[in-house]
């Protein structure tokens, strides 16, 4: 029960305050602003990653055991990717438990 309470939180998270995840963003041109209604609180800068699923999301593992959900990873990305990316460690909602850090997309660029 407690693991359908997780996945059923993240799921109104990420609908509720989601961004278009529709259009393709190049990583030269600004990424759009999402998770607007938490607070920034680490900005990560070159970090390298994979693309990962994770409940039917898309996010990007880095490091041994770190997992970014971005709100804002262009259409173009898929599973297997291997990317370095930039941005925003978001505020996650108070009680809520995630599955991957709420993460807000500066830059990132296929390796």
């Amino acid at each position: 029960m407690k693991s359908f309470c997780s996945i059923f939180a993240l799921f109104v998270l990420v609908t509720s305050f989601g961004c278009n995840n529709n259009q393709s963003v190049s990583s030269n041109q600004p990424m759009p602003d999402c998770l607007t209604n938490f607070a920034d609180l680490d900005y990560y800068q070159g970090l390298q990653g994979t693309v990962v699923m994770v409940v039917n999301e898309l996010m990007i593992e880095y490091s041994t055991s770190g997992r970014m959900h971005p709100c804002n990873l262009p259409s173009n990305y898929n599973v297997g990717d291997q990317v370095i990316f930039s941005g925003f460690e978001k505020e996650a909602p108070e009680g809520v438990r995630l599955a991957g850090t709420p993460f807000r997309l500066t830059e990132i660029q296929e390796l």
